[in-house]
């Protein structure tokens, strides 16, 4: 994670939301892994924290390291530039339109992907105070 310190945590900015695709889904996890200079910079900033294993899901549903619809859902739940559901419905017709072609079971394992993102994504409700260090 060393060389994404940087990148993940100066471009955020007050009030963003962040999706950390990990296997670490509690807190304790998170603080254990992530380093303490990008908690209090996510801390700073008021960042609004998710995490989801989207890897351990792809893997389960027989897609490999393919994460990018699982990743897209995520984005398409938590953004709002578009109602959850319609955007997800979106998502699903662009995955037939990708994928038909491939088979009903490939478009089924990537819808599959896309419901299971949303009930997969847990929010990281960390103590603001404790991860600025006072």
């Amino acid at each position: 994670m060393a060389k994404y310190e940087e990148k993940i945590s100066d471009p955020m900015e007050d009030g963003c939301v962040f999706v950390l695709n990990s296997r670490w889904n509690s807190v304790e996890a998170i603080e254990k892994n992530v380093p303490n200079h990008v908690l209090r910079s996510m801390a700073k900033k008021n960042v609004k924290f998710y995490n989801i294993d989207a890897t351990k899901i792809s893997q389960r549903l027989g897609l490999g390291k393919r994460i990018n619809n699982i990743m897209q859902a995520c984005f398409y739940h938590l953004s709002g530039v578009l109602e959850s559901d319609k955007a997800i419905g979106l998502l699903k017709n662009d995955i037939v339109n990708l994928y038909g072609a491939k088979g009903e079971h490939i478009v089924k394992m990537n819808n599959d992907a896309v419901d299971s993102a949303i009930s997969n994504l847990k929010e990281i409700h960390y103590d603001k105070l404790k991860w600025l260090g006072l």
